[in-house]
């Protein structure tokens, strides 16, 4: 299973990629 975490409207505090890090560990 593979799942595509592409968030590109957070902005502020986090960077998209840090947002994604954050959903992909939330998923594990």
């Amino acid at each position: 299973m593979r799942i595509l975490i592409a968030p590109d409207k957070f902005k502020g505090t986090l960077s998209a990629l840090e947002v994604a890090e954050n959903i992909a560990a939330g998923l594990r």
